[in-house]
């Protein structure tokens, strides 16, 4: 049953997630548009590609617990842990939308990994570590950090799944929204699959492997 509560925070964090932080960090500091540079999103991989690690890390942390871990946090004070998981979970899921689509910036956005670590910060210290874990040795094997965030999505929804008592079985909710948005931003995109198809001389199919894998159209 939809309550006051439930609309309030997912508008709240609709409009939160949309602000453009990164837009706004690399006009303030990198004195340029990244939406239109780079890999033209406006989260901390963008950062990192057109700068530099600590940058790339500054936003990082802004986005991580600015947007995903404070917030929450407040939320966990405020209400009993019963009534923060669901309207967490809903914030958070709504946080994510905003940052990926902001009504800032006509639907466009980043990819919400930063977000989704502060997020689960709050809900799983355990589930976060692991995450931190598996994303790196992915990132170790593969050096690309497109395909290692996938994989580290579908190992934290496997492990939601199992008898860990230490991992609570109620995150596979927002672990598998987590995932299938992430699926639909990177298919997506930021530019339409036509404009990809023309400037890069390339199928349909490469385009949506690439997006889908490597997060990344060529």
């Amino acid at each position: 049953m939809v309550e006051l509560n439930h609309i309030f925070f997912s508008i709240i964090g609709y409009f939160l997630g949309s602000i453009p932080t990164g837009l706004i960090f690399g006009k303030i500091v990198l004195k340029k548009d990244i939406s239109k540079i780079g890999n033209k999103t406006i989260g901390a991989s963008n950062i990192f590609y057109l700068s530099n690690f600590k940058f790339g890390s500054i936003l990082f942390v802004i986005d991580c617990f600015g947007k995903g871990f404070l917030p929450l946090l407040i939320i966990s004070i405020i209400f009993p842990y019963s009534d923060f998981f669901q309207y967490g979970t809903i914030f958070s899921l709504f946080i994510l939308l905003g940052h990926n689509w902001s009504i800032f910036l006509k639907f466009k956005g980043g990819r919400g990994q930063a977000l989704i670590m502060g997020s689960l910060l709050i809900f799983n210290i355990p589930l976060t570590i692991l995450m931190c874990i598996t994303l790196l040795i992915f990132w170790m094997i593969s050096k690309d950090g497109g395909i290692s965030w996938i994989i580290t999505l579908l190992v934290l929804m496997i492990t939601s799944l199992s008898s860990i008592t230490i991992i609570d079985k109620g995150l596979i909710i927002p672990i598998t929204m987590y995932l299938m948005i992430t699926i639909i931003k990177r298919i997506m995109g930021n530019n339409s699959i036509r404009e990809s198809r023309m400037k890069n001389k390339t199928s349909t199919k490469k385009i949506l492997l690439n997006r889908l894998f490597l997060d990344r159209d060529i």
